[in-house]
């Protein structure tokens, strides 16, 4: 410490689907600057990963909203912002749709992501308001799962755009009328200030060409 070398344990949670923030990206960068730091990745729904930031048993997450009933004990700073859009079949007459209107699939069966999730609490939120009433053909725990079946044919699905390139190309991208936003937040404890390892590790982050301007 007297030598300015960070030392100890650092805990991330991250939510699956990151898009522009490229998280292995950081992290691989943190560990070369920082050798000394144990770090820990966890991976679950963002109003899991604000509550044990808030509780301290990690340090700090990057989630989408809502942040869930434990949001008012954490700081929530945008990061990053994008607009999901409709993945279909590679060879679904869709896919040749530059944009398509929400209220126009209402025939479409859909494929969704969990219920707990964020990203599917923004998606209800939004067809909702767009008057759009989904047909729900099958419900997935796994991002990779659901592109498989979107692939497939199986259904179509709204999804960030780093979920659709998962499929290699097997999927497209359409993009919605309206548009869905999404943001990315950084979320971190409101009672406490963050450890020498976690006040480097949101440096690196600031220091992100795709997140600079947010923070």
């Amino acid at each position: 410490a007297v030598r300015g070398v960070i030392r100890g344990h650092l805990a991330i949670g991250a939510i699956h689907t990151l898009g522009q923030v490229n998280l292995p990206g950081l992290v691989a960068r943190f560990h070369r600057t920082h050798p000394a730091v144990t770090l820990r990745l966890h991976h679950v729904g963002a109003p899991e990963l604000v509550r044990r930031t808030a509780d301290g048993e990690i340090d700090l997450a990057i989630v989408d909203p809502p942040l869930g009933p434990q949001g008012d004990r954490v700081r929530a700073t945008t990061i990053a912002t994008e607009s999901l859009q409709l993945a279909v079949a590679a060879d679904s007459p869709l896919a040749h749709r530059t944009r398509v209107r929400l209220t126009d699939l209402a025939d479409h069966e859909f494929i969704e992501y969990r219920p707990d999730s964020a990203l599917r609490a923004s998606i209800d939120r939004a067809c909702h308001a767009a008057g759009l009433q989904r047909q729900i053909a099958c419900e997935v725990d796994a991002l990779p799962e659901l592109d498989e079946l979107v692939a497939l044919g199986l259904g179509v699905s709204l999804l960030p755009p780093a979920a659709i390139r998962m499929a290699d190309g097997r999927a497209a991208a359409v993009a919605t009328d309206p548009a869905i936003p999404r943001e990315l937040m950084l979320v971190t404890p409101l009672d406490r200030a963050p450890s020498p390892a976690g006040a480097a590790f949101l440096r690196l982050l600031g220091d992100t060409p795709s997140t600079r301007r947010s923070l």
